[in-house]
């Protein structure tokens, strides 16, 4: 592998597992820049699994930033980086203290936000050398976007072997780049052992989705989540959303047909332009990025009458009714172990399914009152085959025909693959069950994060308040003050401030540090009347990069960068934010509901604000949900 002409310039030079590197020393500050972590996900690579980076001969400059990943053209966010764009965009960059002791420094990892279709990790908004002369290791990341980072199709479900990972393709750079991490931080002076991760918005969203992720789990050991949602709903690949909403492979497959292949294989798929997944854009909300990628949990039910009470109505492949029981008769935990064979003279398939004790009792008991009677095989809450009982089950084995693609998707889901899920559940029910990794965690968001958008708008933010009663609907709108402050608020809570309440309190009643925050520093330059601080203007506080806003900031906005900045790298050392000289930033608990706001006058502990508007919106979702 060729590399470019070198500085002639002493320059600062790491050795990493790839090769050597040769970077740039500024104002005490080392970079390192455009570091691939992966192997270039183009042409048989792309919708894979990242591969390892192939390493180079001689010494690679890494002087300039890399391309950033294919992605439509920017909105003016700062975030996004300089062009081009290409589909080898799988790098990193670094910043590390030139002056470094004989201690290993913590490491930071951000993952930029965009709603998973714009960003990247080499905007000067996220330059890490104010960060790392606060004495810390910084890494920004690049990972693949929109329809090429997180996209299905039943092309490529049918040529993956069982148990490969699918869809959460940015996801899974983002872990390849944890991994990278682990691996190399020594390099450049950091600690593989104190890795935080951080991120705003979609990056936020992956965050979280890492800190339920099995395959991340090691890979860092505090967190940041910077108005990363929390209520939100992953898209299944297979099955359809609990909103009814299509699953991720039917809205693939929808999209290829619009886009004019509608009987496309995997191979036409990736000959096809990158840019021909842009457009339409997918929709970071509305189900076709944020992915839950488990198989699903296999079950066998009861087919009963109409209104037969505990009982759910669904609709066949011909959209005729039919309705299950909730009653679970065999779960997946009952299957001792499961087997497709197929008969080489008539080309049938069947699935034999073994049972352990309860299991068998159960199911004989079943079938011996249900002669005749059809049972339904469920994926979740998704029914996949509804066979007829021809006879009682005695034996503790039953066997199911059906299409063989049916019985893979069965057996796919009761002994999925090692890595086969990334994302096995959503994130509120991950926490909820103590199942998220058990690392400090600072989460918030912004006052006035969507003061633009009405929940009356056509958007999948505007459905959230669809479901509200007359009498819950009344109450929200005497809470925020009437229809104006309803308007001009409430997504804002329901998106943003509630969710992070939500999961900051579930993750300290499973006994992690935790520490919330709001932030409602508004410069004086700022030309929107926004009545509050806006979506991702956190962004150059905590990077200590306010020169990259293009407007005049303050000598308070000053202050306050340097506090946020503070605060981050502190946390990122010992995973708590406090230090001597600064407001104590209260550690959050079950009943304490208080959190640090950074205001124009600094930061400030206080009781939660508008924590009656909060709680409207906890119980409405605890009803809908």
């Amino acid at each position: 592998m060729t590399t470019p002409a070198l500085p002639s310039d002493p320059a600062p030079r790491a050795t990493v597992e790839q090769g050597r590197l040769v970077g740039r020393l500024a104002d005490g500050v080392a970079s390192f820049k455009a570091i691939p972590y992966a192997a270039p996900p183009v042409g048989p690579l792309r919708w894979r699994a990242p591969r390892r980076a192939e390493p180079w001969s001689g010494e690679r400059d890494a002087g300039q930033v890399g391309a950033i990943c294919i992605q439509p053209p920017s909105n003016g966010d700062p975030g996004v980086g300089p062009l081009p764009t290409s589909e080898d965009c799988l790098t990193l960059n670094v910043w590390t203290p030139e002056a470094r002791g004989e201690e290993p420094l913590p490491v930071m990892v951000w993952i930029h936000g965009g709603g998973l279709n714009n960003g990247s990790g080499t905007a000067a908004l996220y330059d890490g050398s104010n960060l790392a002369k606060r004495g810390v290791v910084v890494v920004t990341v690049n990972y693949r976007l929109g329809r090429l980072g997180f996209f299905d199709h039943p092309a490529l479900a049918a040529e993956r072997e069982p148990g490969e990972p699918a869809a959460n393709y940015g996801l899974m750079d983002i872990i390849a780049a944890l991994e990278w991490v682990r691996e190399n931080a020594a390099a450049f002076g950091g600690d593989a052992a104190n890795v935080t991760i951080f991120g705003e918005s979609a990056g936020a969203a992956m965050v979280t989705r890492l800190m339920i992720s099995p395959q991340a789990r090691g890979l860092f050991h505090a967190a940041v989540v910077q108005s990363g949602l929390g209520r939100d709903e992953g898209t299944p690949l297979d099955r359809r959303r609990g909103d009814g909403g299509a699953s991720l492979r039917e809205r693939g497959e929808v999209f290829a047909a619009d886009a004019g292949f509608p009987d496309a294989d995997a191979a036409t798929l990736r000959r096809l332009a990158p840019e021909k997944f842009l457009a339409p854009a997918p929709s970071f909300y509305g189900g076709d990025l944020l992915i839950r990628d488990d198989p699903g949990v296999v079950s066998i039910r009861r087919i009963v009458e109409e209104g037969d009470p505990g009982s759910r109505r669904y609709e066949g492949e011909y959209g005729e009714p039919f309705w299950i029981s909730d009653e679970v008769l065999v779960a997946a935990t009952d299957v001792v172990s499961a087997q497709i064979e197929t008969d080489p003279v008539l080309h049938v398939s069947g699935l034999t399914l073994k049972l352990n004790s309860d299991g068998a009792s159960r199911l004989r008991e079943v079938t011996s009152a249900n002669v005749g009677n059809r049972l339904a095989i469920m994926i979740g809450d998704e029914p996949v085959l509804d066979p007829v009982v021809s006879s009682p089950v005695t034996s503790g084995e039953v066997l199911f025909d059906a299409p063989e693609p049916r019985l893979r998707r069965i057996l796919h889901a009761l002994r999925p693959g090692p890595e086969a899920a990334l994302v096995p559940e959503d994130v509120e029910a991950a926490f909820a069950a103590g199942r998220e990794a058990p690392v400090p965690l600072i989460i918030g968001a912004n006052s006035a994060e969507f003061w633009w958008m009405k929940p009356a708008d056509l958007s999948p933010y505007g459905a959230l308040d669809d479901a509200m009663t007359s009498d819950e609907r009344a109450a929200f709108l005497d809470a925020y003050g009437g229809q104006e402050g309803y308007d001009a608020r409430v997504l804002s809570d329901l998106v943003f401030n509630e969710p992070a309440r939500h999961l900051a309190r579930l993750h300290a009643a499973n006994g992690h540090p935790t520490y919330l925050y709001r932030f409602d520093v508004v410069p004086e330059s700022n030309p929107e009347p926004s009545g509050g601080a806006t979506h991702a203007s956190e962004r150059p506080y905590v990077f200590d990069n306010l020169h990259t806003v293009g407007r005049l900031m303050g000598e308070r906005d000053a202050r306050a960068a340097a506090a946020m900045a503070d605060y981050w790298t502190t946390f990122a050392a010992k995973g708590n934010p406090n230090a001597p000289g600064r407001p104590a930033w209260p550690e959050f608990r079950a009943g304490r509901d208080r959190l640090l706001e950074f205001t124009n006058d600094g930061p400030v502990a206080r009781p939660i604000p508008f924590g009656a508007r909060l709680d409207l919106i906890e119980a409405y979702y605890s009803r809908v949900r």
